[in-house]
């Protein structure tokens, strides 16, 4: 893990230097942020690294959606597309249903 880590920084770093040159002004301080925004942009690190590190739960909300749109692409390859009725009934959206239907039997 580390390593990965640090050859995506190297290669940042690299690309940094490479492409835009030296650095030309030393590192300082964020002097033009006021507070508000400082809040605004850690609120916003943080949230990344949050869904970085603990993507379960997000990725469990969307995951309904995700079937859905699955299953509704997989119909259109080979039949009609099931109802959002059909879709609730079944507890993955994968039920007999669309195994009836893969297999090319209304």
């Amino acid at each position: 893990m580390a390593g990965v880590v640090l050859g995506a920084w190297y290669m940042l770093w690299f690309a940094q230097r490479f492409l835009f040159g030296a650095a030309k002004a030393p590192h300082r301080p964020i002097l033009d942020l006021n507070l508000r925004e400082k809040a605004i942009l850690v609120s916003i690190v943080a949230a990344v690294f949050a869904l970085g590190l603990f993507p379960d739960e997000p990725m469990r909300k969307t995951e309904f959606a995700a079937r859905q749109y699955q299953q509704l692409v997989a119909s259109h390859r080979v039949g009609p597309a099931m109802t959002s009725a059909e879709l609730r009934s079944t507890p993955t959206g994968l039920g007999p249903q669309s195994e009836t239907r893969s297999k090319g039997r209304p």
